[in-house]
């Protein structure tokens, strides 16, 4: 905390995400794919380079970079990678700033790609898919007090920079499910994980006959 009164800038105390790199680590050891060249499926993992505000999305297919680009736009073209450790990738991509310490690959400090594309649909067309489901979720205001701790105020703050950098990539999307929660949940809260599996699964299952004529047309 000291720092925070000299000036200086630290990263000490942010976990590193060891943990879960080495255990990605070692179930891609296991399947045999360790770059996310070699994954069979089509892929794309966003992260954001912290030191420039740039999307960088990691692929395993090859799209058309410039697809549906205007040229007022050209500044804000994502920079694509083609390969790449799965592990390194995954860990950059939960690398939710202020919790975790950002990832360096290729000299780029990699956070989760939430901060810029919490929705990436317009990734996924570009990957070929033909329509793409989004699930969203309504966040509850969260009740802040004098009481409030430096992550609830972080995750706030990310509550409200998402819901804006949100909504031109899920009016893409080809039908939006939205599961309601009777009480706030947090991003980093996974104590709730089961709640989320049954409410999302039951607004899907209210929405399985207008998703179906949605996507099959």
């Amino acid at each position: 905390m000291k720092s925070m009164f000299t000036g200086k800038l630290t990263i000490k105390g942010l976990a590193m995400g060891n943990s879960l790199e080495n255990l990605i680590g070692n179930l891609c050891k296991n399947k045999g794919i360790q770059d996310i060249s070699k994954v069979p499926m089509p892929l794309a993992i966003p992260t954001v380079d912290i030191t420039k505000g740039r999307v960088v999305y990691f692929l395993n297919k090859t799209i058309n970079e410039h697809y549906g680009i205007s040229l007022n736009e050209e500044d804000e073209i994502p920079l694509y990678m083609y390969s790449g450790n799965i592990s390194a990738i995954v860990r950059a991509s939960s690398s939710f700033p202020g919790i975790f310490v950002p990832k360096i690959i290729n000299n780029m400090a990699l956070v989760d790609g939430g901060v810029r594309v919490n929705s990436p649909v317009s990734i996924l067309k570009k990957l070929g898919a033909d329509k793409v489901i989004v699930v969203k979720f309504n966040k509850a205001n969260r009740n802040m007090d004098n009481n409030q701790n430096i992550i609830s105020i972080l995750l706030r703050a990310f509550d409200i920079m998402s819901s804006q950098t949100t909504m031109d990539e899920i009016e893409e999307a080809d039908y939006v499910i939205t599961p309601k929660f009777s009480s706030n949940v947090s991003l980093l809260d996974c104590s709730k994980n089961y709640m989320l599996e049954v409410e999302g699964y039951k607004a899907t299952k209210k929405a399985i006959n207008e998703i179906k004529s949605k996507i099959c047309n």
